[in-house]
């Protein structure tokens, strides 16, 4: 299956996952209004993906995909230079992903920028834990 991705960081970029073989082709974005499945960003050389497909929510962490369900929850903890996210079922990180995060631009004249406007996976861990988001995500 191939689900529309529009990019986290380039607005006129949008991405098409091969969710199957676990790989993303971009091209620009023609139609700034065009429907999208999702959102993804590169990291590191690994895709980061948040999507809908059938009804449900899945999540793309590098060659890991899974569902994001009442289940699953998230946290990052900082270490060193880097951040872990981790993602929790049953109690226990099944996914731990390392990272080193981009800071907030102290100069951007934006008064509202928060840190999951800069750091994506600060935005993955919100979707994953908070259920009105997820069905905002959906719809």
């Amino acid at each position: 299956m191939k689900v529309k991705l529009q990019s986290n960081s380039v607005f006129m970029e949008v991405g098409e996952l091969d969710t199957e073989a676990g790989t993303i082709s971009t091209s620009r974005k023609i139609d700034p209004s065009m429907k999208t499945d999702g959102i993804y960003e590169i990291i590191d050389g690994d895709i980061l993906a948040i999507y809908h497909e059938d009804g449900k929510i899945y999540g793309k962490i590098a060659n890991t995909t899974f569902e994001i369900n009442d289940e699953a929850s998230a946290t990052i903890a900082p270490d060193g230079s880097e951040n872990i996210l981790s993602i929790i079922r049953d109690e226990s990180p099944f996914i731990e992903y390392r990272y080193t995060p981009k800071p907030v631009d102290e100069s951007d004249p934006t008064p509202f920028v928060e840190s999951e406007d800069v750091d994506f996976c600060v935005f993955f861990r919100n979707i994953i834990n908070t259920p009105e988001r997820r069905e905002l995500f959906i719809s």
